[in-house]
């Protein structure tokens, strides 16, 4: 978003405040375009960058890349690897936000196609899956030398010691499905 500052009606400084308080849009980055020099003030108020007005072509086309650039690196990119199509949509509704993408596997091949083939900040993954188990998955992918992100395992199945050690060479989480309390 680029605000001109010295907007009619509603002044520029608080169309910002108001992005950046609200929860749903703090997330977009936002250039300040004003007649006055940039100072700190646009920074300490959530702007990522200032241009002083006239911007010529060049200035504007380097100020959308620069959006474009922060943008992408403030998204995030998310795998949701479950078999049972409710809790994987589930999860999917949980994860994703405006600035988080979220794809699916229902399989074990399908999560090792998609993590070799993409930039995850983060799998979800279930450890029953209908072709492997999870912790096959991750075993074979560092054994074909794919740089794992951090996990979540997220799973309804008992764990044994070895295994939930197993699973925290790999896991930076491990949240069980459907647990109860005894109260």
């Amino acid at each position: 978003m680029i605000p001109d500052i010295g907007l009619s009606g509603m002044d520029g400084w608080t169309v910002l405040g108001m992005l950046k308080e609200d929860v749903r849009t703090r997330h977009i980055p936002v250039h300040v375009v004003s007649v006055e020099e940039p100072t700190t003030e646009s920074r300490s108020r959530g702007a990522i960058s200032h241009a002083v007005k006239p911007l010529n072509a060049e200035e504007l086309e380097l100020t959308f890349r620069r959006l474009e650039q922060v943008a992408a690196e403030h998204s995030k990119r998310v795998l949701v690897v479950e078999d049972d199509p409710e809790i994987r949509h589930a999860t999917v509704a949980l994860v994703a936000s405006a600035d988080t993408t979220v794809d699916e596997a229902a399989t074990g091949a399908e999560a090792m196609t998609a993590l070799r083939a993409e930039n995850y900040d983060c799998p979800v993954l279930d450890l029953r899956l209908p072709d492997m188990d999870g912790n096959e998955l991750l075993t074979e992918l560092e054994r074909e030398g794919v740089e794992l992100p951090p996990v979540i395992v997220h799973t309804a199945r008992d764990l044994s010691r070895d295994e939930e050690n197993r699973l925290r060479e790999h896991a930076q989480s491990v949240l069980i499905k459907d647990v109860r309390s005894q109260e």
